[in-house]
């Protein structure tokens, strides 16, 4: 889904406002008018929530006009007849409100651990744009994490439907931690932030487990559906994979269901070719019979694997599907 902000501009003369505010020299000179703006949102559902939201205009050069911080609100723009650009950051920390040109904001570096299911990091723009008295425009922003969910079904034949089968936990592997607000580069480097390199890694400092790990303990029948109700959380990855654990490298990531098949830990890993940012991945899994000594090793090794992706936006899902 796109986050849709509105905002609501009407221009007024800088000498009828009333206002005491001053327009700087430069829109003296070109006869500056008072652009009053209402800044307004939509939010519904948990990871749609809007937190501290940022307004930037620029000028044409990529010069910051103005900066106003507000979820809902009014202010004032001292702005000439001129195309603008508009940026919105929302739900994100520290960000600079003065002396930064639209290139400097967008090399922002924002991580996962800023991120919360009710606090996701988002961007939008408007580009070249010149303002209408009285006009209404829109900034659509999109969330920078993708969204990762799982349903497991269980289809055991019957020399392995006398087994207990219990999914122990649900996470993600190879996460990438850290991206810049512009989005310009979805392949971080080894030496980037990432989380879980190459299985699970424990709870640590700076690291937000709860988005990228999930315990479950969960028994399930020889024919039973499961939806596991969780909801993972990773930046964009669009990674080479690799599948060597010798040494770690940048990889994609994967949704990784671990399990114990009688008194076997066996794993089933989906890859996520790319991670794609304000995408929804829906897996649906069908287990039949046993996964994979660690979650690095390929399903595409064993005849009896036929995973498929489908990737589409955060609104609608998408789905993956494999039978094991």
């Amino acid at each position: 889904m796109n986050k849709r902000f509105v905002f609501v501009i009407g221009a007024l003369l800088a000498a009828a406002a009333g206002c005491d505010k001053e327009p700087c020299a430069a829109c003296q000179e070109e006869e500056a008018e008072i652009r009053h703006v209402v800044f307004e949102s939509e939010s519904d559902g948990e990871d749609h929530r809007v937190g501290e939201s940022l307004l930037y205009v620029f000028g044409p050069t990529g010069e910051l006009i103005g900066c106003h911080a507000a979820v809902e609100g009014a202010f004032d723009f001292f702005l000439t007849d001129d195309v603008y650009d508009f940026e919105a950051v929302v739900n994100k920390a520290d960000l600079p409100t003065a002396g930064v040109t639209r290139a400097q904001l967008l090399q922002t570096l924002t991580t996962l651990a800023e991120n919360a299911p009710d606090h996701l990091v988002m961007r939008g723009a408007l580009d070249a744009h010149r303002i209408e008295t009285d006009e209404k425009i829109t900034v659509e922003v999109q969330r920078i994490a993708a969204k990762v969910s799982c349903v497991v079904h269980t289809a055991f034949p019957e020399r392995l439907a006398a087994l207990p089968f219990e999914i122990d936990a649900i996470y993600l592997t190879n996460v990438a931690g850290a991206q810049l607000l512009s989005l310009a580069d979805l392949t971080p480097d080894a030496s980037s932030i990432w989380y879980n390199k190459m299985d699970a890694e424990g709870p640590g400092e700076d690291v937000p487990y709860d988005l990228i790990f999930q315990q479950i303990g969960r028994s399930m029948g020889p024919e039973e559906s499961f939806d596991a109700g969780v909801s993972l959380y990773a930046y964009p990855n669009a990674c080479a994979d690799d599948h060597g654990r010798e040494a770690w490298s940048a990889r994609c990531t994967r949704l990784v269901v671990r399990a114990w098949l009688g008194d076997r830990l066996t794993y089933y890993p989906v890859t996520l070719d790319p991670v794609l940012p304000n995408r929804h991945y829906r897996v649906d899994l069908t287990v039949a019979g046993y996964g994979v000594e660690h979650p690095e090793d390929r399903l595409s090794d064993y005849a009896n694997v036929l995973p498929s992706v489908t990737v589409v936006p955060w609104d609608d899902g998408g789905s993956l599907e494999g039978l094991y």
